[in-house]
């Protein structure tokens, strides 16, 4: 069942519409004259499962109702309503695909506050998005999937460096300055003993100097490559050559191969569907600074003739690997740009790197659809 705010949000738009051709605004009670516009109108049963007792509408929800008759205005004025339209109520609906939550003279119309933004999503969904493959969460691991070699090449360059400063020290420092838990990398032998200590919990593994990265993946636990070992890597190799240039290999290596797998499988269906089109056209509405805007959204039909992908693209700032992709829009011109950073959320060498998605200049598909009004 929707929130409050959900229902209220598509409510008040059918009461705007009731009370703009019914002239009932005159000295409107929020808590009275809504409550039995609606019921009248709808269903007794539906508003007070929704809803509880009409004094549920105060003056966190009256905002709301506001910009629910504010839309109702434009709609009407948008669309040449000249009398009190047929509207179906279908935001409740919990089977269906469609987007709208209101139909109005057979026009679809959204409502969802957020359904113009595009979600966080990991690599596994965008490749699924960008090509029509069925990757689950957690199975594509951006540089062992796409640059093996270079990936094992950056470990063994970082390892290298951590035996060789054992080697002169005996010891390395990692700073847990404000932390409740201490750590560290000492040698033993020919053993490199990596240590975890806190109040609660104690971990340490000892790994031989010459080892390779599935080795070291295999004998090692998530809390000491992130605690130990990714925090002497950022402590101590944040400006070495010698870890700067494998990283960023690794980086260009798995751009390019990811690239290439994208541009060669690329599913033009399925971006269509990224951008929120479906089988129908639709018409996203929403109240900015009591300002309706009212937004075409074109069928999937009409998507080659509106909007093109046009660009594909990756780079590779110092040594962060980024996924670009922009939207155009043919007819006006405008774009819609973002970023997907793939890297470690609990460091280096651990886990699988995520697709941390950004927007370079505008958050919304808004941007790139007609808007009518």
């Amino acid at each position: 069942m929707a929130d409050i705010r959900t229902s209220l949000r598509e409510l008040s738009v059918i009461y705007g519409f009731i009370t703009h051709f019914d002239d009932l605004r005159k000295n409107r009670d929020y808590k009275n004259d809504f409550w039995f516009v609606i019921k009248d109108k709808i269903s007794a049963s539906v508003i007070k499962t929704k809803f509880g007792n009409p004094k549920s509408i105060d003056t966190i929800h009256g905002p709301i109702i506001d910009n629910g008759i504010i839309l109702a205005d434009e709609i009407v004025k948008a669309f040449s309503i000249s009398s009190m339209p047929k509207i179906d109520w279908v935001g409740g609906l919990t089977q269906s695909e469609s987007p709208a939550d209101l139909i109005v003279n057979g026009i679809e119309i959204s409502l969802k506050e957020d359904s113009f933004i595009l979600e966080n999503m990991g690599l596994y969904k965008l490749l699924n998005i960008l090509t029509g493959s069925n990757h689950t969460r957690g199975n594509i691991h951006i540089f062992k999937r796409y640059a093996g070699e270079c990936y094992r090449k950056w470990f063994d360059s970082t390892w290298s460096l951590l035996v060789s400063e054992l080697e002169t020290n005996k010891s390395v420092k990692i700073d847990t300055v404000g932390k409740d838990y201490k750590c560290g990398i000492d040698l033993k032998g020919e053993m490199l003993s990596l240590w975890y200590k806190s109040k609660k919990i104690t971990s340490a593994t000892d790994l031989p100097k010459t080892i390779d990265f599935d080795s070291f993946e295999r004998e090692t636990n998530p809390l000491i490559r992130e605690k130990v070992f990714s925090k002497w890597i950022n402590q101590n190799l944040s400006s070495n050559d010698l870890y700067i240039t494998a990283k960023k290999e690794c980086a260009i290596t798995a751009g390019k191969n990811l690239l290439s797998e994208l541009k060669k499988n690329l599913s033009m269906a399925n971006i269509a569907r990224l951008l929120r089109l479906r089988n129908n056209k639709y018409y996203y509405c929403k109240v900015n600074r009591k300002t309706a805007e009212i937004y075409e959204v074109p069928s999937i039909s009409q998507f080659d003739k509106v909007f093109e992908l046009s660009e594909l693209n990756f780079s590779v700032p110092a040594t962060q690997l980024n996924l670009l992709t922009t939207i155009k829009n043919k007819k006006t011109g405008a774009t819609l740009s973002f970023r997907n950073e793939l890297r470690f959320s609990h460091g280096q060498f651990n886990g699988t790197p995520e697709a941390k998605l950004y927007f370079d200049r505008d958050s919304s598909l808004e941007n790139i659809y007609n808007k009518i009004n």
